[in-house]
């Protein structure tokens, strides 16, 4: 049965009597939502996946967008197809004249039940940052509940505060916090949490010395979950690693390594992280359920967080921009933030 009709008067039904709840002023531009499935029966949600979130971003959020119909470098040349498709590493040359603050596009494919498993990637014009996080909603009767759900953590995500929350953190989990405290501040830090009933593991140092400061707490500003990522852009053409006949074999046992590294925490951070994931729930299953990150700038007046599920190694929370006039004051906010969802779902 093909419901494309139906589904695309009900959404023109629903995006026109959309409330406009707040106001933003950042340009959002949506790329189109490919269709990874060989269901070619599912190819019109390529485009109204990407104008249904830009027309609720519009009309409930007050974004100014584009869609990928306004955006000429997606118009297909003569005798070409659309450039749905957008490699990673394309972002910085495809979007440069996308008179824009962010990029939006992603991919998408079918499950049972009517529902889809979505892929959103959203990428800050200019930079080399991306967000990429997965959701899966259905295409019948909670379909507009789920443009909804996505057009809202797109907001929070398209902001300098970075907001990208996944679940709520019980207030009695068992946390392992690295932070870049140490000695009082972070005794301060660590009776917030556990005034609010969380368990905390010994992961860092003692109560006296912590093991990072700014610039190694700093490493993990970009963080992967198996469901989302916070990541830098990689371009493996963008790696030199000189070498030639007169490369002697110390030198090249040198390229090698350096290489190694490149693939280990670059271009396959995710499969990286999840090895030590793995060797630390082999070591205690039941001593942690979430690990924690707080990093603090220099004077300690602002902070960001990252927290990672032990469990199935998924991002739970990103937040950027968590500021306070001390140290007992961030984390509570920090508190908040991992214990209660997206402020608009409060």
């Amino acid at each position: 049965m093909n419901c494309k009709p139906i589904y695309i008067l009900a959404l023109t039904l629903a995006l026109t009597f959309i409330n406009v709840s707040a106001r933003a002023s950042d340009t959002l531009a949506f790329g189109f939502f490919t269709n990874e499935s060989k269901n070619d029966s599912f190819d019109y949600l390529e485009k109204i996946l990407p104008n249904s979130f830009a027309s609720a971003l519009k009309n409930k959020y007050n974004f100014k967008v584009l869609k990928p119909g306004q955006i000429k470098v997606l118009e297909p040349e003569k005798n070409s197809p659309l450039k749905k498709e957008i490699l990673e590493d394309e972002l910085p040359v495809t979007t440069e004249d996308i008179n824009a603050d962010y990029f939006i596009y992603g991919s998408f494919k079918p499950l049972d039940n009517n529902k889809i498993q979505l892929n959103v990637t959203v990428y800050k014009i200019g930079t080399t940052d991306v967000f990429r996080f997965e959701d899966s909603g259905y295409l019948e009767t909670e379909f507009f509940k789920f443009v909804d759900k996505i057009a809202s953590q797109i907001k929070y995500i398209a902001n300098d505060s970075m907001i990208y929350k996944n679940e709520r953190i019980s207030s009695k989990s068992k946390l392992a916090i690295f932070t870049n405290l140490e000695g009082a501040e972070l005794n301060t830090l660590y009776y917030e949490f556990l005034n609010s009933g969380y368990k905390l593991s010994s992961t860092q140092g003692n109560e006296l010395y912590g093991l990072m400061d700014h610039e190694q707490i700093m490493k993990f500003y970009h963080f992967s979950g198996s469901n989302a990522s916070y990541h830098i852009i990689s371009n493996r053409k963008d790696v030199k690693l000189l070498h030639g006949t007169w490369s002697g074999v110390g030198y090249y046992r040198k390229i090698i390594e350096e290489k190694d590294t490149y693939e280990k925490y670059s271009f396959n951070y995710l499969k990286t992280i999840n090895e030590q994931l793995k060797l630390l729930k082999a070591f205690n299953s039941d001593a942690i359920d979430y690990i924690l990150i707080i990093g603090f700038d220099e004077d300690k007046s602002n902070a960001w967080i990252r927290c990672l599920s032990i469990k199935d190694n998924k991002l739970i929370v990103a937040e950027s921009e968590i500021e306070g006039s001390s140290i007992d004051e961030i984390a509570k906010k920090v508190i908040k933030s991992v214990t209660t969802g997206l402020p608009d779902k409060l």
